[in-house]
């Protein structure tokens, strides 16, 4: 995220080198789909806002049916500012975005508020649900709109108590002020360049103490506090973008079309072997109850060897002469 910053000069004894008070990044955070409170005493229309309507790297703040729907956080680096300072006078300059989404930017009413928790750097568009809290209860810096866009939010009274210890220094929260159900709005800063979030003022730096006098015992009176113009310091640039390695490719695996008209005689041929095997089955079963029905005969039992026609010749020869014999006893 960009960084914008200010000089702050620091004076003692001998000449001192430039400091710099930095704005260090921020993030915004977005409400969708928000529709006028069900508390409204008269109907309320609610405009769309132009979409995309933030471009990258930008900061706004936005207001729908009386409802805020953008906010922006930012973190400003004061650590170059000594415990105790005095802080006469420190401003926070914003410019308009000419390609942002600004809808009736004039009748927006914006404060900046100190930030009581933290958050990262970085966020677009996030949920209003992981967005920091602001002190309310603290002292607020209104924000005035003049020609051109330029806005400007006096927050010497924050900025004050973080010199003294009083408030921590979690960032300054640009936030909706006391919006009514009539109002939709939106405001697009700048976010990098020499136009993006920028500060100006005066810090007071207390001196160091003189050295006492030689064989002295009074105490040195100790020299007026310096009174410093913050001025800005090079804006920063944008982090470039970090491009991700190229995916590789997987292998592709070819798969040989099979005909519809090769897959129907496929299937025919795999039917008919069935049906000949089963009916080359049913054809051994019935010639296997046949040749058991020739063996066993009519009778269910097994048929005796029969004798040949010569065998049963000779039988009846065998057995004539005794009957003949009987005969001839018997008449005579």
């Amino acid at each position: 995220m960009p960084a914008l910053s200010l000089g702050l000069v620091a004076l003692f004894a001998a000449p001192a080198a430039a400091a710099s008070v930095q704005v260090t990044g921020g993030s915004w955070y977005a409400l969708e789909a928000a529709s006028a409170p069900s508390s409204s005493p008269v109907p309320v229309s609610v405009p769309a806002l132009p979409t995309p309507d933030v471009p990258d790297g930008d900061f706004p703040v936005a207001v729908r049916a009386g409802q805020a729907d953008r906010e922006t956080f930012l973190h400003l680096d004061t650590s170059v500012i000594p415990h105790g300072a005095t802080v006469p006078k420190l401003v926070l300059l914003l410019t308009e975005d000419a390609n942002g989404g600004n809808a009736n930017a004039d009748s927006a009413r914006i404060e900046a508020l100190a930030v009581k928790s933290y958050f990262a750097d970085g966020s677009k568009g996030a949920s209003f649900g992981s967005r920091p809290d602001v002190d309310t209860s603290a002292a607020s810096a209104p924000g005035v709109r003049g020609t051109g866009g330029a806005w400007t939010f006096d927050i010497t009274p924050i900025v004050q108590k973080w010199a003294d210890g009083t408030l921590a220094n979690n960032g300054i929260g640009l936030v909706p002020s006391s919006p009514t159900p009539a109002d939709t709005w939106e405001v697009v800063w700048i976010g990098t360049g020499a136009q993006g979030p920028r500060t100006e003022g005066t810090v007071q730096v207390p001196a160091p103490a003189p050295p006492p006098a030689s064989g002295s015992s009074a105490a040195p009176t100790p020299a007026p506090a310096a009174t410093v113009e913050l001025t800005p310091a090079p804006p920063l640039t944008p982090a470039p973008a970090v491009a991700s390695p190229p995916a590789t490719a997987l292998p592709q695996i070819e798969t040989p079309p099979v005909h519809p008209i090769q897959t129907i005689a496929a299937a025919g041929r795999s039917r008919h072997g069935i049906a000949g095997a089963l009916w080359f089955a049913l054809l051994l079963v019935l010639g296997f109850v046949l040749a058991s029905m020739v063996a066993l005969g009519e009778a269910g039992e097994p048929v005796l060897e029969r004798r040949g026609s010569v065998l049963r010749a000779l039988e009846r020869r065998g057995q004539g002469p005794p009957v003949e014999a009987g005969r001839r006893q018997g008449v005579s």
